[in-house]
Protein backbone atom coordinates (compact mmCIF):
# COMPACT_ATOMS: atom_id res chain seq x y z
CA UNK A 1 0.00 0.00 0.00
CA UNK A 2 1.30 3.47 -0.90
CA UNK A 3 1.72 6.47 1.35
CA UNK A 4 -1.81 7.72 0.63
CA UNK A 5 -3.25 4.36 1.63
CA UNK A 6 -1.33 4.34 4.92
CA UNK A 7 -2.43 7.92 5.61
CA UNK A 8 -6.06 7.03 5.04
CA UNK A 9 -5.71 3.98 7.26
CA UNK A 10 -4.22 6.02 10.10
CA UNK A 11 -6.86 8.73 9.69
CA UNK A 12 -9.68 6.19 9.59
CA UNK A 13 -8.35 4.41 12.67
CA UNK A 14 -8.33 7.67 14.60
CA UNK A 15 -11.82 8.49 13.38
CA UNK A 16 -12.99 5.04 14.41
CA UNK A 17 -11.95 5.69 17.99
CA UNK A 18 -13.53 9.15 17.98
CA UNK A 19 -16.73 8.31 16.12
CA UNK A 20 -17.79 4.91 17.41
CA UNK A 21 -16.51 2.82 14.51
CA UNK A 22 -17.32 5.19 11.64
CA UNK A 23 -13.76 5.10 10.35
CA UNK A 24 -13.74 1.31 10.32
CA UNK A 25 -16.88 1.22 8.23
CA UNK A 26 -15.45 3.65 5.69
CA UNK A 27 -12.27 1.59 5.44
CA UNK A 28 -14.37 -1.54 4.88
CA UNK A 29 -16.36 0.23 2.17
CA UNK A 30 -13.22 1.43 0.43
CA UNK A 31 -11.35 -1.87 0.65
CA UNK A 32 -14.44 -3.78 -0.51
CA UNK A 33 -14.67 -1.63 -3.63
CA UNK A 34 -11.20 -2.75 -4.68
CA UNK A 35 -9.86 0.64 -5.75
CA UNK A 36 -6.17 1.44 -6.08
CA UNK A 37 -4.10 2.52 -3.10
CA UNK A 38 -3.79 6.20 -4.07
CA UNK A 39 -7.47 6.59 -4.95
CA UNK A 40 -8.42 4.53 -1.88
CA UNK A 41 -6.48 6.90 0.36
CA UNK A 42 -7.93 10.11 -1.06
CA UNK A 43 -11.47 8.69 -1.25
CA UNK A 44 -11.37 7.66 2.40
CA UNK A 45 -10.37 11.17 3.42
CA UNK A 46 -13.12 12.68 1.27
CA UNK A 47 -15.77 10.31 2.61
CA UNK A 48 -14.75 10.90 6.20
CA UNK A 49 -14.89 14.65 5.65
CA UNK A 50 -18.39 14.38 4.15
CA UNK A 51 -19.60 12.18 6.99
CA UNK A 52 -18.13 14.43 9.65
CA UNK A 53 -19.63 17.49 7.95
CA UNK A 54 -23.17 16.10 7.91
CA UNK A 55 -23.31 15.77 4.10
CA UNK A 56 -24.46 12.17 4.22
CA UNK A 57 -27.34 10.16 5.68
CA UNK A 58 -27.33 6.49 6.62
CA UNK A 59 -30.27 4.09 6.20
CA UNK A 60 -31.02 0.44 6.84
CA UNK A 61 -33.41 -1.61 4.76
CA UNK A 62 -36.93 -1.29 6.14
CA UNK A 63 -38.00 -4.73 4.96
CA UNK A 64 -36.10 -6.54 7.73
CA UNK A 65 -37.45 -5.99 11.23
CA UNK A 66 -36.35 -7.43 14.56
CA UNK A 67 -38.01 -10.63 15.75
CA UNK A 68 -38.80 -10.23 19.48
CA UNK A 69 -37.19 -12.66 21.90
CA UNK A 70 -40.62 -13.20 23.47
CA UNK A 71 -41.68 -14.96 20.28
CA UNK A 72 -38.87 -17.53 20.26
CA UNK A 73 -39.84 -21.18 20.85
CA UNK A 74 -37.52 -22.20 23.66
CA UNK A 75 -36.40 -25.79 24.27
CA UNK A 76 -37.55 -27.47 27.47
CA UNK A 77 -33.94 -28.15 28.46
CA UNK A 78 -31.53 -25.62 26.91
CA UNK A 79 -28.04 -26.94 26.25
CA UNK A 80 -24.68 -25.11 26.12
CA UNK A 81 -23.34 -24.23 22.69
CA UNK A 82 -20.07 -23.17 21.10
CA UNK A 83 -20.50 -20.03 18.98
CA UNK A 84 -18.34 -19.47 15.91
CA UNK A 85 -18.80 -16.09 14.19
CA UNK A 86 -17.13 -14.82 11.05
CA UNK A 87 -17.65 -11.58 9.14
CA UNK A 88 -16.64 -11.71 5.49
CA UNK A 89 -16.06 -9.17 2.75
CA UNK A 90 -17.07 -10.59 -0.61
CA UNK A 91 -16.58 -14.11 0.73
CA UNK A 92 -13.16 -13.47 2.30
CA UNK A 93 -12.72 -13.50 6.07
CA UNK A 94 -12.45 -10.00 7.56
CA UNK A 95 -10.69 -10.32 10.91
CA UNK A 96 -11.08 -6.64 11.90
CA UNK A 97 -14.85 -6.60 11.38
CA UNK A 98 -15.22 -10.01 13.04
CA UNK A 99 -13.45 -8.78 16.17
CA UNK A 100 -15.48 -5.54 16.15
CA UNK A 101 -18.84 -7.37 16.10
CA UNK A 102 -18.11 -10.62 17.94
CA UNK A 103 -19.09 -9.41 21.42
CA UNK A 104 -22.34 -7.93 20.09
CA UNK A 105 -23.25 -11.23 18.43
CA UNK A 106 -22.37 -13.32 21.49
CA UNK A 107 -24.43 -11.11 23.81
CA UNK A 108 -27.49 -11.40 21.58
CA UNK A 109 -27.22 -15.19 21.31
CA UNK A 110 -26.91 -15.40 25.10
CA UNK A 111 -29.92 -13.12 25.64
CA UNK A 112 -32.06 -15.27 23.33
CA UNK A 113 -32.55 -17.85 26.07
CA UNK A 114 -32.16 -20.69 23.58
CA UNK A 115 -28.97 -21.99 25.16
CA UNK A 116 -27.84 -22.76 28.71
CA UNK A 117 -24.48 -21.10 28.00
CA UNK A 118 -22.66 -19.62 25.00
CA UNK A 119 -18.94 -20.27 24.73
CA UNK A 120 -16.08 -19.48 22.36
CA UNK A 121 -14.66 -22.93 23.09
CA UNK A 122 -16.08 -26.45 22.50
CA UNK A 123 -18.76 -27.44 25.03
CA UNK A 124 -19.84 -30.71 26.57
CA UNK A 125 -22.17 -32.46 24.18
CA UNK A 126 -20.52 -30.84 21.16
CA UNK A 127 -23.31 -28.39 20.17
CA UNK A 128 -22.08 -25.88 17.60
CA UNK A 129 -23.70 -22.65 16.33
CA UNK A 130 -22.02 -21.00 13.33
CA UNK A 131 -22.94 -17.53 12.06
CA UNK A 132 -21.46 -16.12 8.86
CA UNK A 133 -22.14 -12.57 7.64
CA UNK A 134 -20.89 -11.73 4.16
CA UNK A 135 -20.68 -8.08 3.05
CA UNK A 136 -21.33 -7.75 -0.69
CA UNK A 137 -21.76 -4.68 -2.95
CA UNK A 138 -25.21 -3.68 -4.13
CA UNK A 139 -23.98 -1.05 -6.62
CA UNK A 140 -21.65 -1.04 -9.58
CA UNK A 141 -18.59 1.12 -8.81
CA UNK A 142 -19.97 2.23 -5.43
CA UNK A 143 -16.67 3.79 -4.42
CA UNK A 144 -16.43 5.73 -7.67
CA UNK A 145 -19.84 7.29 -7.07
CA UNK A 146 -18.92 8.26 -3.52
CA UNK A 147 -15.62 9.62 -4.81
CA UNK A 148 -17.44 11.78 -7.39
CA UNK A 149 -19.94 13.04 -4.80
CA UNK A 150 -17.04 14.02 -2.55
CA UNK A 151 -15.15 16.00 -5.13
CA UNK A 152 -18.27 17.86 -6.24
CA UNK A 153 -18.95 18.72 -2.58
CA UNK A 154 -22.23 16.81 -2.63
CA UNK A 155 -23.68 18.42 -5.76
CA UNK A 156 -23.42 15.11 -7.63
CA UNK A 157 -25.55 13.25 -5.09
CA UNK A 158 -25.68 9.47 -5.00
CA UNK A 159 -26.82 6.51 -2.95
CA UNK A 160 -24.52 3.53 -2.43
CA UNK A 161 -25.54 0.30 -0.77
CA UNK A 162 -23.88 -2.51 1.15
CA UNK A 163 -25.57 -5.91 1.19
CA UNK A 164 -25.22 -8.44 4.00
CA UNK A 165 -25.89 -12.12 3.32
CA UNK A 166 -25.99 -14.13 6.54
CA UNK A 167 -26.23 -17.84 7.26
CA UNK A 168 -26.86 -19.59 10.59
CA UNK A 169 -26.01 -23.28 11.04
CA UNK A 170 -26.61 -25.45 14.12
CA UNK A 171 -25.42 -28.93 15.03
CA UNK A 172 -26.65 -30.47 18.29
CA UNK A 173 -23.79 -32.96 18.54
CA UNK A 174 -21.37 -34.88 16.34
CA UNK A 175 -22.97 -37.72 14.40
CA UNK A 176 -26.44 -36.15 14.38
CA UNK A 177 -27.79 -34.45 11.21
CA UNK A 178 -27.58 -30.65 11.66
CA UNK A 179 -30.57 -28.36 11.47
CA UNK A 180 -31.24 -26.97 7.97
CA UNK A 181 -29.17 -23.80 7.47
CA UNK A 182 -31.07 -20.52 7.71
CA UNK A 183 -30.35 -17.50 5.53
CA UNK A 184 -31.20 -13.81 5.79
CA UNK A 185 -30.32 -10.76 3.72
CA UNK A 186 -30.10 -7.15 4.84
CA UNK A 187 -28.74 -3.85 3.51
CA UNK A 188 -27.28 -0.53 4.59
CA UNK A 189 -27.46 2.55 2.38
CA UNK A 190 -25.36 5.70 2.42
CA UNK A 191 -26.89 8.80 0.79
CA UNK A 192 -24.21 11.31 -0.11
CA UNK A 193 -24.95 14.86 -1.21
CA UNK A 194 -28.03 16.04 -3.08
CA UNK A 195 -29.86 12.77 -3.63
CA UNK A 196 -33.22 11.39 -2.57
CA UNK A 197 -33.44 8.67 0.11
CA UNK A 198 -33.50 5.00 -0.94
CA UNK A 199 -36.97 3.40 -1.10
CA UNK A 200 -38.29 1.35 1.83
CA UNK A 201 -35.43 2.39 4.11
CA UNK A 202 -35.18 3.66 7.68
CA UNK A 203 -32.83 6.50 8.60
CA UNK A 204 -30.41 5.85 11.46
CA UNK A 205 -27.84 7.94 13.32
CA UNK A 206 -24.52 7.04 11.72
CA UNK A 207 -22.79 4.04 10.20
CA UNK A 208 -21.91 2.38 13.48
CA UNK A 209 -25.56 2.44 14.60
CA UNK A 210 -26.61 1.12 11.21
CA UNK A 211 -24.22 -1.83 11.41
CA UNK A 212 -25.36 -2.69 14.93
CA UNK A 213 -29.03 -2.51 13.91
CA UNK A 214 -28.37 -4.64 10.84
CA UNK A 215 -26.64 -7.29 12.97
CA UNK A 216 -29.36 -7.30 15.62
CA UNK A 217 -32.25 -7.52 13.17
CA UNK A 218 -30.57 -10.18 11.06
CA UNK A 219 -29.55 -12.36 13.99
CA UNK A 220 -32.95 -12.06 15.68
CA UNK A 221 -34.70 -13.44 12.61
CA UNK A 222 -32.21 -16.26 12.24
CA UNK A 223 -32.48 -17.25 15.91
CA UNK A 224 -36.27 -17.13 15.68
CA UNK A 225 -36.18 -19.46 12.71
CA UNK A 226 -33.78 -21.79 14.51
CA UNK A 227 -36.02 -21.90 17.58
CA UNK A 228 -38.83 -23.28 15.39
CA UNK A 229 -36.67 -25.93 13.76
CA UNK A 230 -37.61 -29.48 14.78
CA UNK A 231 -33.93 -30.45 14.66
CA UNK A 232 -33.11 -27.75 17.23
CA UNK A 233 -36.12 -28.28 19.48
CA UNK A 234 -35.48 -32.00 19.81
CA UNK A 235 -38.68 -33.09 18.10
CA UNK A 236 -36.97 -35.76 16.02
CA UNK A 237 -37.20 -39.49 16.72
CA UNK A 238 -34.97 -39.22 19.80
CA UNK A 239 -36.08 -35.78 21.01
CA UNK A 240 -38.37 -34.36 23.64
CA UNK A 241 -40.90 -31.54 23.76
CA UNK A 242 -40.34 -27.81 23.47
CA UNK A 243 -41.96 -24.98 25.40
CA UNK A 244 -43.68 -22.61 22.93
CA UNK A 245 -44.04 -18.90 23.55
CA UNK A 246 -47.57 -17.45 23.59
CA UNK A 247 -47.11 -15.31 20.47
CA UNK A 248 -45.21 -16.37 17.34
CA UNK A 249 -43.01 -13.94 15.43
CA UNK A 250 -41.55 -13.77 11.97
CA UNK A 251 -39.46 -16.77 10.99
CA UNK A 252 -36.13 -16.48 9.26
CA UNK A 253 -36.61 -17.71 5.74
CA UNK A 254 -34.33 -19.45 3.33
CA UNK A 255 -35.74 -16.97 0.84
CA UNK A 256 -34.29 -13.54 1.64
CA UNK A 257 -36.88 -10.90 2.45
CA UNK A 258 -34.89 -7.85 1.40
CA UNK A 259 -34.50 -6.64 -2.13
CA UNK A 260 -30.98 -6.20 -3.44
CA UNK A 261 -31.93 -4.00 -6.37
CA UNK A 262 -29.73 -0.99 -6.91
CA UNK A 263 -31.04 2.13 -5.15
CA UNK A 264 -32.10 5.09 -7.28
CA UNK A 265 -29.28 6.88 -9.00
CA UNK A 266 -29.02 10.63 -9.12
CA UNK A 267 -27.03 12.43 -11.79
CA UNK A 268 -25.34 15.74 -11.21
Amino acid sequence: MGADGRLAGDYAAASSQANGGLGMNVVLLASRAGVGARRWGVACLVLLSLLAGGCSTVYVDGGVTEAPVSGFVRPASPQPVQLVFEFQTKGVSNAQATAHLKTLVKEQVTESGLFAAVSDEPVSGGALLTLTMNNVPLNDDAMGKAFLAGFTFGLAGTVVGDGYESQLRYSARPGVPPAPPLQQKHAIYLKIGASGPPPNAVEVEGLDAAVKRMVRQTLSRLLDGLSRSAAFRGQGPDGGPATPSPTPSATASTTPSVTTADPPRTTP
